[in-house]
């Protein structure tokens, strides 16, 4: 995506971390930031339980520490006082979170239809046998074998076969690859791969090793007749593409010949392709159909190694596994940036090739450089250098009085007594503004001679002065008269001070403490005043006390973008992250034109394998959004962190520094650099690994336990999270006791998306709703396709539309649901891009949840789920679409155990909606939270993801649902043998309700779901609940193992009972039953069925305003700085879907009243119809002309709808009606000479200008309008 905008005036923006965070911020010094979070992450990592910090600390330093530890979710106290007072973090056990019994009573309907279900049909034998736990490890519970086709699974690499590859073609490009570095060493690196089977090549950034390392192995294929078959492995998909269409032009051919690309959703080979990039993740798919599916394949390349994402270390571990299988298999390990004593140990002693990068200078600048040069300076440094210099003059006269006094002393005979010394930070200053000039001067006199001159005469007179300011601080030094009764030893004023109430806890300006009470000469008083220090000391010492370095700092990049556009009159900006199409992708690797200076949004995407040649400057904001995971507490945390050197060091050589030489400004200090960890933590170690345990047993040995495959990864995850992880899967049937995969585990496997949300569509085809689930697993397993604006009055407005689309469901799953559909019906209409634009959704998301869901239907017809015709074909399992209460009854099923009961307020305090849900707008018009839990209409809850910051605990994509929804789907299907006794019901030994009588007590039964699922009730209904949950789990287990065979009658009664039961649970609660959910999704083209990759149709860019997703740094309102407020009178704006209108006008005064007001008005029978255009279009465009000038004599935006009540008398007509808002994006003439070719197709193909007042110019024709407005864009 890309805008055009003027760099003539420069750029401003205020601070936006404060209002980011709810919570007040905390500056302390850099050095203790650091070695606080160093040590935060040491024990993160460790299995110590708690830990110390030492009482040296200041409040400040500890409120920052509680701050800190409360956000990764550990408990915190302080103990003591004073210098005595220390705190200690510890982790929290399971026993802090004790989970009660949760009480649930059942309607009388509800009642009947179970009561009737099982009447005609009771739980058999059978069925109590197929919920039992397997007691055999490898065999199912009807005594079969597991049987799996690892052929069928999907996303799999082509099989192709070795071949001798054809000569390169001649190419412009050549010179450019002789220029490359890595070329110098190419004959080397050949011969150190057939030597060797592991071979690691460690390259600077701009040595050409990803593009030319596996030219060089065609190329040597080619020239000596030997057949080969190249992977090549891509960290993302946007690199894989890149690097793809790279190789191929440097070849002299198209991509899909020999070179190709494979990506999810979208590849381009034939069987003609040996050298395919893919991602990391469409290896380990091919892997998981066997270790032969690379018998054919003689070179695996991985790339950019040492980003440590999880997929990548996970295929290092099955890579060192299937060498040892297949001799001939070559494997190379390519980074900028290797850990090269980790791996030459993982891979014995593997051999090293260097290779050197461009040798242009890089030049770098650290903050304080930064800082220095640009003269850079906030509000809020200006402010606490103000206090600073204030509180330093201060210690300068206290030091003073102290000097003065040590003079004395030293020609007088030493006496000795105790001293107290003076106190530290001057806080809590006493408002002294209000006091008379002439008190404070006798005040200030009398407190001098005290200290100065032991004068104890002058508290007569002060004891009658601080009356009513007992509290009063000199107005140079800050010294109190109780400071200087204890400086200079005078007990008796001083017993009467405190007598009087002098505060103690007052702190002066020297450093000192009061409480430290010595045996020192006054000869020996402290001086704590502070060293004088550099300038880009200080200069670092004032940002990092007015700036909280956890956000980036978008005024400093404002004022460096500035200093580097001052001498260009024109920019052009782009964005670069993941979720963008691959022709917007494409279009920031362009040379931008002469005089226009490129500036590029990135994400870390831009930090490997994409190559911009003319990027001259790089500004390194050394932040990154990390996702982790804690496996304690299973809440993970997208939060911002400081990169490693490794790619410090990538994001300064990637770009500058390529053609010639470049500058890099690191947002950071030197003293920040320094305390980097060497590389970035791998992914493996931070992420849940439910997935790539379930790919575990596919991939490792049936005999191989997880715990012992992962263990054979170059840095292996802690057992704690794989046994957590194991004991998910589990949890949801995934497994059984002995870690053998179950039915539901190896369907889970073959889908591609996450376990809990197979499951879920897995559900959803045995309850009958289908589509509805496919879209909204599909959405979850991608990203949120809402754009959050930068603007507050757009936010407003975009959650307005996510609000509209949830229908009063009190769900964000049905607003997911119903973007969708809504899109779906925009895009058979030809308008999607209109639509995203105004309900701020992203269409490259859209398009691409609308692949994944092609793809994910398309696997569960491979494997038998849903069948082309008869039973179980796509209208059978969609007959219960219509039904958002069995909808929700799969969302509960897949979500698991992502559930909250929120039925006592504690809960409520301790959680919060994220602010894009809908329920967080119920919680801020509820702030009472006991009245909001009972505002509700059920107690429970599901969300998607939960993150913790500071106090609070954050779940976002939530649904209400019924207690009864929870206690059938919720939990593991397989019970244990003891919990079948009198159906799961197990007599309550306790009642919390002392009150209630002792027959009335023995009435209550427990449900026990799981440890944390108890459901308390009557005990008939408890009864009846218990056996429709086995006839639902026993049903769920017979489709899973046998989804082909035929349904019936007691199935279908199951599937209807549960219709019954649910919505009269819902009815009861006071939910509401939306409609038209059901509704199936437009098939796609067969053009785009046939390539899954999603396109965008040409002439439409993107949306201005950029998504805040969980893989990109949030530049929004940078971009907004630069783009979206400067385009609004640029061309470039409106080249979106529009309409245009020709408005004529009687005379010139009428146009300048038009400019001046930013108003226009037309005739009533133009009203309509620019009103009605106005709601139905994303934009209005007004092309004004005046009669008989033949000219236009410029165009404006529509920006509100015809007003009635405003005046329009300036116009001085009679005959016009409304007035509204307009405005003007350029006021240059254009003769109509210029525009004779242009045809207006709604007015029979005439010339543009012989059209009508009010007549509609061109709609949706790009190739017109670009004609038009081409005579414009000569005038900007």
């Amino acid at each position: 995506m890309s805008k055009i905008g003027a760099a003539t005036q420069k750029p401003s923006m205020s601070h936006n971390g404060s209002s980011a965070s709810s919570f007040k911020e905390i500056h302390i010094d850099e050095e203790v930031k650091i070695a606080v979070t160093l040590a935060l992450e040491r024990f993160q990592y460790s299995d110590q339980k708690e830990m110390e910090f030492p009482s040296s600390l200041t409040s400040t330093e500890r409120a920052f520490i509680h701050r800190m530890a409360q956000s990764l979710g550990y408990i915190s106290n302080s103990k003591g006082k004073g210098p005595n007072r220390f705190l200690t973090i510890r982790k929290k056990n399971e026993t802090d979170n004790p989970q009660p019994t949760i009480p649930m009573t059942l309607s009388q309907n509800t009642l009947y239809f179970i009561r009737s279900l099982l009447q005609r049909f009771p739980i058999s034998k059978k069925e109590r046998i197929d919920i039992q736990p397997n007691e055999k490890s490898g065999i199912s519970p009807d005594g079969t074998n597991n049987s799996y086709d690892k052929n069928r699974a999907s996303g799999r690499l082509n099989n192709g076969i070795p071949m001798v590859p054809r000569r390169r073609s001649p190419s412009e490009l050549d010179s450019f690859r002789c220029s490359l570095p890595v070329y110098e060493h190419q004959e080397e690196i050949i011969q150190i791969i057939k030597k060797n089977r592991v071979v690691l090549v460690l390259g600077e950034t701009g040595s050409g090793k990803t593009t030319q390392i596996p030219q060089f192995l065609l190329d040597d294929c080619s020239k000596k007749g030997e057949s080969c078959r190249i992977f090549c492995t891509q960290p993302r998909r946007l690199a894989a593409i890149a690097v793809a269409d790279r190789v191929a032009a440097e070849r002299g051919e198209g991509v899909g010949q020999t070179v190709g690309y494979h990506i999810r959703l979208e590849s381009r080979v034939s069987p003609k392709t040996l050298l395919t990039f893919c991602t990391s993740g469409v290896l380990l798919r091919t892997l998981m159909s066997g270790d032969a599916s690379l018998t054919t394949v003689t070179h695996v390349i991985v790339d950019e190694v040492h980003e440590r994402d999880g997929l990548t270390d996970f295929l290092l571990t099955k890579m060192r596994d299937v060498l040892q299988k297949i001799p001939t298999l070559k494997l190379i390990l390519s980074s900028a940036a290797l850990d090269i004593d980790l791996f030459r140990q993982y891979f014995g002693s593997c051999p090293v090739i260097h290779l050197k990068g461009r040798h242009f200078e890089v030049k770098e600048f650290f903050l304080g450089d930064i800082l220095r040069l640009t003269g850079f300076t906030s509000k809020d440094m200006r402010k606490y250098k103000e206090e600073t210099e204030t509180k330093e003059r201060k210690q300068k006269y206290l030091t003073e009085w102290c000097q003065a006094v040590r003079l004395y002393i030293c020609q007088q005979i030493v006496l000795s007594r105790q001293v107290i010394l003076y106190m530290v930070l001057l806080q809590n200053e006493n408002d002294t503004e209000q006091m008379e000039p002439w008190l404070r001067r006798e005040m200030d006199s009398c407190i001098s001679s005290i200290f100065l001159n032991e004068d104890q005469d002058s508290f007569i007179q002060l004891f009658n002065l601080i009356l009513s300011e007992m509290d009063y601080m000199h107005s140079e030094t800050g010294t109190t008269a109780l400071m200087a009764a204890a400086g200079r030893g005078f007990i008796t004023q001083l017993e009467q001070l405190l007598s009087l109430g002098a505060d103690i806890n007052i702190k002066a300006s020297n450093g000192c403490p009061l409480g430290e009470v010595s045996n020192l000469d006054e000869s020996a008083l402290v001086q704590c005043g502070p060293e004088m220090s550099l300038e880009d000391q200080e200069l670092l010492r004032l940002y990092h006390h007015s700036f909280d370095d956890q956000w980036v700092d978008l005024e400093l990049i404002m004022n460096l973008l500035h200093n580097i556009c001052v001498f260009f009159l024109r920019y052009h900006v782009f964005t670069l992250h993941s979720d963008m199409q691959t022709q917007d992708q494409k279009k920031a690797l362009k040379t931008s034109p002469p005089g226009v200076r490129k500036i590029i949004l990135s994400t870390n995407i831009a930090e490997t394998s994409i190559t911009i040649n003319d990027v001259v400057f790089v500004i390194d904001s050394g932040k990154v959004k990390e996702k982790s995971f804690d496996t304690l507490s299973n809440v993970s945390m997208l939060k911002t962190v400081w990169i490693s050197k490794a790619s410090a060091l990538q994001r300064k050589g990637r770009y500058s520094g390529r053609c010639r030489p470049g500058i890099c400004f690191h947002l950071f200090s030197r003293l920040r650099f320094n305390n980097m960890l060497e590389f970035q933590v791998p992914q493996l170690l931070r992420m849940p690994l439910q997935e790539l345990c379930l790919q575990t047993k596919l991939l490792a040995p049936s005999s191989c336990p997880v715990a012992e495959f992962l263990a054979k990864a170059p840095q292996p995850p802690s057992t704690h999270a794989v046994r957590n992880a194991v004991q998910m899967l589990k949890k949801i049937d995934a497994m059984n006791q002995y870690e053998d995969l179950t039915d539901l585990g190896y369907h889970l496997a073959d889908l591609p998306v996450e376990p809990h949300l197979g499951k879920m569509v897995l559900c959803a085809v045995v309850l009958k709703c289908l589509d509805p689930i496919l879209t909204i697993a599909c959405t979850l397993a991608y990203r949120d396709p809402f754009i959050l604006p930068t603007q507050s009055s757009q936010k407003r407005a975009a959650l307005s539309c996510r609000k509209r689309f949830t229908s009063n469901t009190f769900s964000d799953h049905m607003a997911l649901l119903r973007a969708f559909q809504a899109w779906q019906k925009a895009r058979s209409e030809g308008w999607e891009r209109g639509f995203c634009e105004k309900n701020f959704l992203s269409q490259a998301t859209m398009d691409m949840i609308l692949g994944m869901r092609t793809q994910l239907l398309g696997q569960l017809r491979a494997i038998g789920f849903v069948r082309a015709r008869g039973g179980c074909d796509i209208r059978d399992v969609n007959l219960n679409s219509e039904n958002w209460a069995m909808v929700k009854a799969a969302l509960v099923a897949g979500m698991y155990p992502n559930m909250v009961n929120f039925n006592k307020e504690s809960t409520l305090k301790k959680l919060h909606f994220h602010p894009t849900s809908v329920l967080s707008q119920f919680q801020f018009k509820e702030k009472n939270q006991t009245r909001m839990a009972q505002a509700l209409p059920t107690d429970w809850m599901i969300y998607d993801e939960m993150s913790r910051g500071h106090r609070m605990v954050t779940v976002r994509c939530c649904t209400l649902v019924t207690s009864i929804t929870v206690a059938i789907f919720g939990g593991c299907a397989r019970l244990h043998s003891s919990a079948l006794h009198e159906p799961a019901v197990q007599k309550t030994n306790e009642s919390p309700l002392d009150d209630i009588s002792d027959s009335e007590t023995e009435d209550l039964s427990e449900i026990r779901i799981d440890d944390w699922l108890v459901f308390e009730m009557d005990r008939e209904a408890a009864g009846l609940l218990s056996e429709l949950r086995q006839k639902w789990q026993s049903l769920f287990i017979k489709r899973i193992r046998c989804p082909s065979k035929p349904w019936s009658q007691q199935d279908e009664a199951v599937i209807q009972t549960l219709v019954s039961v649910l919505g009269a649970e819902e009815q009861a609660a006071g939910l509401q039953q939306p409609t038209g959910i059901g509704q199936r999704p437009r098939p796609m083209p067969l053009e785009e069925g046939t390539r899954t990759s999603v396109k965008k149709p040409q002439n439409t860019p993107r949306l201005p305003t950029t998504s805040t997703t969980n893989d990109r740094l949030e530049f929004d309102s940078l971009y907004t700085a630069l783009v979206v407020k400067p385009v609004c009178t640029q061309l470039a704006c409106h080249q979106t879907l529009v309409r245009y209108f020709i408005m004529k006008s009687s005379n010139i005064r009428n146009l300048e009243i038009s400019q001046q007001k930013g108003i226009w008005s037309t005739t009533p029978s133009n009203e309509t119809k620019l009103t009605k255009a106005f709601l139905e279009n994303s934009a209005i465009i007004l092309i004004f002309s005046v009669q008989g000038s033949g000219h236009f004599q410029g165009y404006a935006r529509m920006t509100s709808v015809v007003s009635q009540e405003e005046s329009c008398q300036d116009w001085g007509l009679m005959e016009l009606g409304g007035v509204f808002s307009v405005e003007w994006i350029h006021k240059e003439n254009i003769p109509f000479q210029c525009t004779q070719h242009i045809l207006n197709p709604w007015n029979d193909n005439k010339k543009v200008q012989i059209s009508r007042d009010g007549q509609v110019h061109i709609q949706g024709a790009s190739q017109h309008r670009s004609s038009f407005t081409y005579c414009y864009k000569q005038l900007i």
